[in-house]
């Protein structure tokens, strides 16, 4: 008798496994993709906002810890990595290079990331790399032409480099979301910047009506209000600012950089001077003082900066470098001029005669001496040497000639 093969069990047990291990993978995938730091990172970045910059730069430490240690499960958490990084970036290189590598990850683990993508354009914009920048948001630009984040981020490209497009880009922006308050502001600083100071106010009043916490927006105001004259706006402005970053550095930044472009340099001074007393480490403002002291006058780097140079915390900035590096050649200049003056004035000058106190002329040479013989013994070796005696110069009268008319 042929015994039946065991077959078909074997065969329901391993379909009942493969049923019950597909029903646990639709549960597993989602905990993938969860994001263990997003949280971590979003409260940083609202600490930052706030301007409490050592609390949220301590969260960020937390996450790349994390991050350096576990590694990323997927593309939001490499993204999210990658924001952590960009919030260590003041002076610190190293961070700026590791967010650009993890916000490079997160886009090969999932090329429809945009935000990923238009964060690598911001973090090559904030370093000055235009170029790189401009790449990047094309790139979302080409998958997505309407994406209202890239063509904000491609108009301040365009603004960078000088073009005269990028208000028109900003409103390509607008006509895709009117009450989108970061091109509103955006749009509103361009019209404050060209002068065109009731569309700036106007513009900038929508943005605040789209999103009350837009600080951009409130600094164009401000910007405006302080520049018009207007205190009674300013101060409504200031106070609004003060509601959501209790140390408004940005509000002043903004302030004095608008101060400088109307060629109001002491003013532009006096407003960056508030914004470092408010967060010493932005960088921004410690660049308003180190450029405007130029068109003031002034040639100490470091006193113009409040001893705190803002390439130290920006070290990507060539323009605070190079301006600051003039600083130091014309005061390198001014001290050797002032040496080679002091020189020549104890060369030239030449003391009142001993025996009678005649007067000396500006250029420490003897008017009338009445004892001219001792005077020019005095000289004669030094005029002797030169190769320019009295004599020579004056024929038969000699020494009495030098001290007549030299």
């Amino acid at each position: 008798m042929i015994r039946r093969p065991f077959f078909p069990l074997g065969l329901a047990l391993a379909t009942a496994v493969a049923a019950g291990a597909a029903a646990a993978q639709p549960a597993a995938q989602p905990a993938a993709r969860v994001d263990r730091f997003e949280g971590d990172v979003a409260a940083a970045e609202a600490l930052a906002r706030r301007g409490a910059h050592s609390d949220a730069a301590q969260r960020a430490r937390r996450v790349t810890a994390a991050y350096a240690q576990q590694g990323a499960r997927n593309s939001s958490e490499y993204n999210s990595a990658g924001r952590a990084y960009v919030l260590l970036g003041t002076g610190n290189a190293g961070a700026v290079r590791s967010a650009l590598s993890a916000f490079d990850r997160a886009v090969k683990a999932d090329s429809s990331n945009f935000d990923a993508q238009r964060r690598i354009g911001a973090l090559f914009l904030d370093k000055y790399n235009a170029p790189e920048a401009r790449a990047s948001y094309e790139a979302v630009l080409k998958r997505a032409p309407n994406d209202v984040d890239a063509l904000l981020g491609l108009a301040q490209v365009e603004e960078f480099e000088g073009k005269g497009t990028a208000l028109v880009t900003a409103r390509r922006a607008l006509a895709i979301a009117p009450q989108h308050a970061g091109v509103l502001a955006y749009v509103a600083r361009l019209h404050l910047d060209a002068e065109t100071f009731d569309s700036a106010r106007s513009t900038a009043q929508r943005a605040i009506a789209a999103d009350s916490s837009s600080i951009d927006a409130w600094s164009v105001l401000g910007a405006h209000a302080w520049l018009s004259g207007d205190s009674t706006a300013y101060r409504r402005a200031l106070q609004a600012v003060t509601g959501l970053q209790p140390q408004p550095s940005a509000f002043f930044t903004a302030l004095a950089e608008a101060a400088g472009r109307q060629r109001r340099y002491a003013e532009s001074v006096q407003l960056a001077q508030l914004a470092v007393r408010y967060d010493s480490s932005s960088f921004k403002a410690l660049g308003v003082l180190g450029t405007y002291p130029i068109a003031r006058g002034a040639n100490d780097r470091r006193a113009s900066c409040g001893g705190t140079e803002p390439s130290a915390l920006d070290p990507f900035n060539l323009w605070h470098k190079n301006t600051l590096d003039l600083l130091d050649k014309m005061r390198k200049l001014s001290h050797g001029l002032a040496r080679s003056l002091s020189k020549s004035s104890r060369l030239s000058t030449m003391p009142n005669c001993w025996r009678c106190t005649s007067s000396r002329c500006s250029s420490g040479r003897t008017i009338r001496c009445r004892c001219a013989t001792r005077i020019a013994h005095r000289h004669r070796s030094a005029s002797s040497s030169s190769g320019n005696t009295p004599t020579s110069r004056y024929g038969p009268w000699g020494w009495w000639g030098w001290a007549l008319w030299g």
